[in-house]
């Protein structure tokens, strides 16, 4: 009787084993009374590595995957996965094999325990083990670090082309293709509207430049570029959403080295917001709108090849680089813990420092990094609710904390504040944990929504930046958040706000200075944004694949993002088994976190 391999790896992934595409070697199995058969061969890439083992671990590994559909007679509760447990009356005929076909048959008078013949495409046998003995073990002991997994990056990967792209045109000045002509806008263009239209950002307002000279401005330059950029691909947004025309086809927005695609990159701090708020309209108009990155000057011509590759791949974000087109995916971050960059002399900044997040991170520093001397404000300041029982807990714990009233938005404030700070215990850290939110659908934000919530979050990092970029800091810590990556629906300006933070840390490390933005999922604890949602809500946070953190977990990943040395960093739980059983699109950023199974080729 034939069985769903294609569906097996979803299945193992669901009971705790994630495998990875070397190791998702099952291309069929079967069924027959009490035994099973399976198909299994390493990938391509890997068969060249046969020869240099007796038996591929790869190979052997998934010749046991079978083991999934059950029957077999072991022990096997629902939800449970089998491990082997100890082996018996094991040979090895032949060696170097790249493929086998496998039977799985209950070992004779053991509990518990399988028989393995293995055989080559002829039948010849390969290897045997005389019993196999198998341990049931629950999903929740196969997740290792647990939440210790949960701190992703942002890796892109190259992309192959789709299919033909279809009609493709370009609307505004600020991107040269070699071969195509240029409309003054979306009103120019033609009244039968190609499939995909690429609109440049940059051309849309005044034009702030390229990553080159991200910081040659004032910060009032940077403020102003990052309203221009957010405000122009808003509008453009609402006049696509709004006119019938475009109804069947999709607005492929443009920026310039707004990301970085490898380390070290430099960004323009001022398109980089953009992402945000496209990613919002993207998750309530699926289909409808393209993110698409392009380096270099302004003045330099972009493949036309290139360009239509990265539209024919379906990726709803793209980069090109030369001819090469790159995906973003979330993976987990391989970035190395290092020490503690706390300075227990130094005075840390900390910005929403009396409630929320800051004043959980504020009890972190004090109580496991040996901080001495805590700097936090908020609008309120002492008359903060908790604030006086916050600086009396601390200080029962050996700090020194001032606590002072700043509107972290005004640039005098901040300038004021650090100001402040004595010579005995200069400033050396800074935690910015400071923000609002004002949600609403991209069609009904007004510059109002926007621009309260740029301001509290990346206005008032932009200031920290500038105030501080020759004081000598040992850490520069921006709470982010994963609504600017794949939790955007519903909060554009807010989307828009926190990935300018994940680009002010990657500007500040191509210069040399610390920085490390967390892009954080929910936290599951009545702090922050956090308090103003129900049980339902974080019920369908988990639905949705990503269940919030509690305070030890979120915690734990502050320390191990800020003691990373990384510019950008993602902690944020993710449930595969969840992601797969969404109904909705998963975001392409979580693609590879919801792979179980190998697509067919």
């Amino acid at each position: 009787e034939p069985l769903d391999a294609e569906g097996l790896y979803g299945l193992l992934a669901d009971r705790g084993f994630g495998y990875g595409p070397v190791f998702q070697g099952v291309s069929a199995a079967w069924r027959r009374g009490g035994e099973l058969f399976a198909e299994v061969a390493l990938p391509e890439r890997a068969q060249a590595e046969a020869a240099e083992y007796g038996l591929h671990p790869a190979l052997l590994d998934a010749s046991l995957h079978a083991l999934g559909f059950g029957g077999l007679g072991a022990d096997e509760d629902e939800g449970q996965a089998l491990l082997p447990f100890s082996w018996a009356q094991v040979r090895l005929h032949a060696e170097g094999a790249p493929a086998v076909r496998v039977r799985l048959s209950p070992a004779e008078g053991q509990r518990n325990a399988v028989r393995l013949d293995l055989a080559d495409a002829a039948g010849a046998p390969v290897a045997t083990v005389g019993a196999l003995s198998l341990r049931p073990v629950a999903p929740e002991q196969l997740a290792g670090g647990g939440f210790r997994d949960a701190l992703l990056a942002v890796e892109w990967q190259p992309v192959a082309a789709g299919a033909a792209p279809g009609s493709w045109a370009i609307a505004g000045p600020g991107l040269r293709s070699p071969g195509m002509a240029v409309a003054s806008g979306l009103d120019a263009l033609a009244a039968e509207v190609p499939d995909s239209v690429l609109l440049p950002v940059s051309g849309l307002d005044s034009g702030f430049g390229s990553g080159a000279d991200t910081a040659s401005g004032s910060g009032d330059d940077v403020v102003r570029g990052v309203r221009e950029a957010v405000g122009a691909a808003l509008a453009a947004v609402r006049r696509w959403l709004a006119d019938e025309r475009f109804a069947t086809s999709r607005l492929v927005l443009v920026t310039r080295n707004a990301m970085a695609v490898a380390d070290g990159e430099d960004v323009d701090v001022r398109q980089a917001p953009v992402w945000g708020l496209v990613r919002a309209a993207q998750a309530e108009n699926p289909g409808r709108f393209v993110l698409l990155d392009v380096a270099g000057d302004p003045r330099d011509d972009v493949s036309s090849r290139a360009i239509a590759a990265a539209v024919a791949s379906g990726e709803p974000e793209l980069a090109v680089r030369g001819e090469t087109v790159l995906a973003p995916r979330l993976v987990r971050s391989a970035a190395a813990g290092g020490d503690a960059p706390w300075d227990p002399e130094g005075t840390v900044l900390v910005t929403g420092g009396t409630g929320g997040l800051g004043a959980l991170v504020a009890r972190r520093l004090v109580a496991e990094h040996g901080v001495r001397h805590l700097l936090l404000t908020s609008r309120r300041g002492p008359d903060a609710p908790g604030a006086a029982g916050l600086r009396d807990e601390l200080a029962g714990l050996g700090a020194r904390v001032e606590i002072v009233a700043c509107d972290v938005s005004d640039r005098d404030a901040v300038a004021r504040l650090i100001a402040g700070v004595g010579a005995e215990h200069p400033l050396r850290g800074v935690v910015h944990a400071a923000g609002v939110a004002h949600n609403g659908l991209v069609d009904s934000l007004t510059p109002e929504q926007v621009d309260m919530v740029l301001a509290a979050k990346a206005d008032a990092a932009w200031h920290l930046h500038e105030l501080t970029e020759n004081l000598g800091l040992t850490v520069f810590a921006l709470f982010s958040s994963a609504g600017g990556l794949v939790m955007a629906a519903g909060q554009g300006n807010y989307a828009a706000a926190n990935v300018f933070l994940d680009a002010l840390a990657q500007h500040r490390r191509s210069l040399g200075l610390p920085a490390t933005s967390m892009a954080f999922g929910l936290w599951d604890t009545a702090t922050g944004l956090s308090q103003w949602l129900s049980e339902t809500d974080l019920q369908r946070m988990r639905r949705t694949g990503t269940p919030a953190l509690s305070e030890e977990e979120g915690l734990w990943l502050f320390d191990a993002a800020v003691a990373s040395e990384t510019a950008s960093l993602v902690p944020l739980r993710v449930d595969p088994a969840a992601l797969r059983a969404r109904t909705d699109e998963v975001p392409a950023l979580l693609r590879r976190r919801a792979a179980g199974a190998r697509p067919r080729s």
